[in-house]
């Protein structure tokens, strides 16, 4: 299985959030990566997290998603989205989802001999979800039902799994990046025996680590500079060949 990848693309009319971020030229960059996707071959597109962001012009914030998702849409390749923190600035769940029409996660995606589980993290302390009306993006969780998802999601299935997430949940020694009960989400994907690959974003740096025998690769932030970065994964039942695409 071939699958396109991107992360953390930031799509505002915001100029720049931070001095490496150019939010601007990312609906330009999303283009490329669609078509850069459709010209060789991907099965399946999936954007871990931050697609979009938010400027001061709610209006604007919704304009901007429309046109990402226009773009992806247009593409006609099947699209997961793995929610980021910086998706909820621009609206809270039930609202991106609508504006979107993209299922979000939780959710199973069933294709060929593998099985994609997506997870959502985007949680605080108090398992309140994160929402335009503000957040800490340090501290990340999965609440306890998605952990019995991911479980059942596991365990119910004839396929390869592989997990989807948009903040880390491999060992980093900047705390601020990974969910805070990674080391329980990790187990249960150990003991199901059905996961070689995690996919994540979230730190727009690329990291492809092992950890007891199970692949974890973050892919690269789009919005970082002028140059695109994107990536191409193929899987099959003996190789994982992640390639970084910068043009």
């Amino acid at each position: 299985m071939r699958i396109g990848l991107f992360s953390d693309s930031h799509y505002c009319m915001e100029s720049a959030l931070e001095e490496t971020r150019l939010c601007s030229l990312s609906l330009n960059k999303i283009q490329e990566a669609m078509k850069y996707f459709s010209e060789h071959n991907a099965d399946i597109v999936l954007c871990l997290g931050d697609m979009v962001d938010a400027g001061n012009d709610i209006n604007a914030n919704h304009k901007c998603l429309a046109e990402v998702v226009s773009l992806i849409n247009a593409s006609g390749i099947p699209f997961i989205l793995a929610t980021g923190n910086h998706d909820f600035k621009v609206a809270e769940k039930s609202l991106l989802q609508t504006l979107t029409g993209f299922e979000l996660p939780p959710y199973i995606y069933d294709i060929g001999e593998y099985r994609i589980i997506t997870l959502d993290a985007n949680y605080e302390s108090d398992m309140k979800h994160y929402s335009p009306d503000g957040f800490d993006w340090t501290d990340t969780n999965l609440p306890t039902e998605q952990l019995e998802f991911l479980r059942r999601a596991l365990y119910s299935s004839d396929r390869e799994c592989i997990i989807a997430i948009h903040e880390p949940i491999s060992n980093d020694e900047d705390k601020r990046y990974p969910v805070n009960n990674a080391e329980e989400i990790k187990q249960i994907i150990k003991d199901s025996g059905k996961v070689r690959l995690v996919i994540q974003g979230h730190k727009h740096e690329y990291e492809d680590v092992t950890e007891d025998n199970i692949r974890y690769v973050t892919v690269v932030g789009m919005c970082e500079g002028i140059q695109n970065r994107f990536m191409i994964l193929d899987i099959d039942k003996d190789n994982i060949t992640p390639e970084v695409v910068i043009i």
